[in-house]
């Protein structure tokens, strides 16, 4: 076992990943890929500059935070240079995905020559990790994938695509049923979706809390906010700080004392009015501004502002 080396997407799937058999090396990675924007070239300079500004301005995190919860364990992956086999254990819902390829993209360059497996986490409950079994954590490794050269290559041209400033391109990897990566096409596609609408100018996840919001109501925003963490966590990944952020963008049209949503809100939900002009910023999605496109859903597809 001391040529394998365990990278996990999750905290609290470390713990156990470490339990299995007798693993040399477990490292975490804690980032979050699906938003800020991002740079091709993963683990320079620059790259880790624009994760800790994104990470600052948008989470408060502190530079010692930065330092030890995701330098540290990106450190200690540069130095693992003598395993030749690599396991990558990680979800199928976006944040998982992105983090996944971007990690892909960094070991096409610096373990060119290693094995690699992915190991899908979702045959069980991410949420509830910390209470997976030995035999879960067996089945899992039992059912992974080891992935070629032409997965790793998809893998590093959707991270580039990703990166890049013009998002269009990525539809072809929507459509694409040749790779081990299943997660991935589907995955791309839901992303795209996190542009704003042309109906409404809100992106399909806000669209989401805010008709859950409009329907249900809630007199607890926390209550609220784990209840859609659970339910969308398959999907998009998002942590329940992710969702509380999301929560505030769309404040302007909620009531702040009744957490009812406005007149406004409504008409919005309907297409009868655009929140894009209150919503731009110059936020990131990968390497794009989210507000220089657009997500058209009747004919599926993105365009350029």
């Amino acid at each position: 076992m001391d040529a394998l080396m365990h990278i996990s997407g999750s905290d609290r799937l470390t713990p156990k990943i470490s339990q299995f058999g007798s693993v040399a090396s477990v490292i975490t990675w804690r980032e979050i890929l699906s938003e800020g924007r991002t740079l091709h070239e993963v683990g320079s300079e620059q790259f880790w500059k624009e994760r800790f500004l994104f990470l600052q301005s948008s989470y408060a995190w502190s530079k010692q935070r930065f330092v030890q919860r995701t330098l540290r364990e990106y450190r200690n992956l540069c130095r693992a240079k003598s395993q030749d086999i690599i396991a990558l254990w990680f979800d199928t819902d976006l944040s998982s995905q992105i983090n996944l390829i971007a990690i892909l993209s960094w070991l096409k360059t610096h373990r060119r020559y290693a094995q690699i497996f992915w190991v899908d986490v979702s045959i069980s409950d991410i949420d509830l990790a910390d209470q997976w079994t030995d035999q879960q954590i067996s089945d899992a490794w039992a059912h992974r994938k080891e992935l070629s050269q032409d997965d790793i290559e998809f893998a590093d041209y959707a991270w580039q695509i990703y990166c890049s400033d013009n998002p269009i391109r990525l539809t072809q990897i929507s459509h694409s049923n040749q790779t081990q990566l299943s997660a991935l096409p589907q995955n791309i596609s839901v992303h795209l979706k996190r542009f704003p609408a042309v109906f409404n100018g809100l992106s399909e996840f806000e669209h989401t809390l805010l008709q859950k919001l409009a329907t249900h109501g809630t007199s607890d925003v926390d209550a609220f906010i784990d209840e859609l963490y659970r339910t969308q966590l398959r999907t998009y990944g998002y942590n329940k700080l992710q969702i509380k952020r999301v929560f505030q963008k769309l404040s302007p049209w909620i009531n702040s004392t009744t957490h009812e949503v406005k007149t406004m809100g409504k008409k919005i939900l309907k297409g009868q009015a655009n929140a894009y002009s209150l919503l731009k910023d110059q936020g990131y999605l990968g390497g794009a501004l989210t507000y220089d496109y657009l997500w058209d859903a009747q004919a599926g597809r993105i365009l350029k502002l």
